[in-house]
């Protein structure tokens, strides 16, 4: 009985991911553009419908493997092929086309929002976004609204020679009319600046500088007045796992989509 649910439901909740992780609707830049090969020569465009399944079947897991939401931010099961592997760093050889489930480094793959399809849709051509990945933790996964972009944002750069990503982007956003929408927006962003734009682990930036992948000067805001410095994606998954707001949001995401409407106040009882 379980197998006939399992199979009748399993696109459903294929269908509801992929609308929460903004796959569907062009926000992720999934749908954009492809990366560049010449920075990150293990991207292939061929192989995105790969990593979209390999989420597919990460999220079909967890809802029928009696998983719960904190397994969605902290558990290290991935779906491996021969097109994803290398990035996580096994050896293609050893896979084929269908996807094997195996398990990571719970240290540094902990949850969805670790995995190569969340992360090369969430960065840009030729760098990690920081912005696009912080804006979906802030806005889809703790609910906390910086407000909308000023008008031109997307297009506005900064000259100098910069060693990271990081350090681009803070001198990016650095004006007086962007901090109060990117002191929520960046932190979280950079947490996630471990992992290249394809989802690779990295340690040193392609502009050369290392990598740091920690807020401490600064905070996380997950909301309801609590902000914490955060020292590694696992501390931030963990967070954001036992964060009641984050769960409500989630909670809140399914009803909107099963019944198709937006969320409402009168949503709070179901």
């Amino acid at each position: 009985r379980m197998i006939a649910v399992r199979e009748k439901t399993g696109p459903l909740v294929a269908a509801f991911h992929r609308e929460w992780v903004q796959m569907n609707n062009g926000n992720a830049h999934w749908w954009k553009r492809d990366h560049d090969p010449a920075i990150y020569p293990l991207y292939d465009a061929d192989k995105k419908p790969s990593w979209q399944a390999e989420l597919d079947a990460f999220f079909e897991d967890v809802a029928f493997e009696g998983g719960s939401f904190q397994d969605l931010l902290l558990s290290n099961a991935a779906f491996v092929n021969e097109d994803n592997a290398e990035i996580y760093g096994l050896d293609p050889s050893a896979y084929g086309s269908e996807l094997t489930k195996v398990q990571l480094d719970a240290m540094q793959r902990p949850g969805f929002m670790t995995r190569a399809g969340f992360l090369s849709s969430y960065a840009g051509y030729d760098a990690t976004s920081p912005i696009l990945r912080g804006a979906f933790i802030s806005v889809y996964m703790l609910g906390v609204n910086p407000g909308a972009p000023i008008p031109g944002a997307t297009m506005m750069t900064v000259d100098g020679d910069f060693a990271t990503q990081r350090a681009y982007v803070e001198e990016l956003t650095r004006p007086a009319v962007c901090t109060g929408c990117h002191t929520i927006i960046n932190p979280p962003g950079f947490v996630l600046e471990s992992y290249d734009a394809i989802g690779k682990w990295q340690t040193v930036d392609p502009r050369g500088g290392a990598i740091d992948a920690s807020v401490t000067t600064a905070t996380v805001d997950f909301g309801d007045g609590n902000s914490k410095p955060i020292s590694s994606p696992l501390q931030l998954m963990q967070e954001i796992a036992q964060t009641p707001k984050a769960m409500h949001v989630y909670a809140q995401a399914w009803v909107s989509y099963v019944f198709g409407g937006a969320p409402n106040a009168n949503d709070q009882c179901l």
